[in-house]
Order: C-alpha cells, then sequence, then structure tokens
C-alpha cells in the first residue's frame, strides 16, 4: 500500500544515528509536520504531495543545529 505523504524527502545519503550504519540512502515520509515513516530509499513505497530530492554532494542529519547563529 502506497503512502502519501505531506513531504517526502529522498535522500541518498542520511545519517540516522545507528552506530552500525554511518550512511544509508533513505526515503523519509513527513506526515503533518511530523516524521512518521523511514524506508529504505531503493524499495520505498513513499509518495509525496510535495517531494524534495537531496543530491548526492548533501547528507541529512536530522537534528542537526547550525552552530553560526546570530542572536
Amino acid at each position: 500500500m502506497t503512502q502519501v505523504a505531506d513531504l517526502l524527502i529522498r535522500a541518498p545519503r542520511a545519517v540516522t544515528g545507528d552506530p552500525a550504519e554511518q550512511e544509508r540512502p533513505l526515503a523519509i515520509g513527513i506526515f503533518g509536520g511530523t516524521v512518521q515513516a523511514v524506508e529504505p530509499l531503493a524499495t520505498t513505497t513513499l509518495r509525496g504531495r510535495d517531494t524534495l530530492d537531496l543530491h548526492a554532494d548533501e547528507v541529512l542529519l536530522p537534528g542537526l543545529v547550525d552552530s553560526h547563529v546570530h542572536i
């Protein structure tokens, strides 16, 4: 069954925090502003109303905060 996310992020390089896997290709489904589905990119059944395709030189790092801010 295909799920249709509000936003689908297709990331050839994603870091999840799993120490056994440093990077892997993932599809991330965001529903109502919350990540609710994570699948391997090659076999994903996710679809998105909006889609963000990351380039191979970009890495998805959930939770990373840019420390270069001006307050």
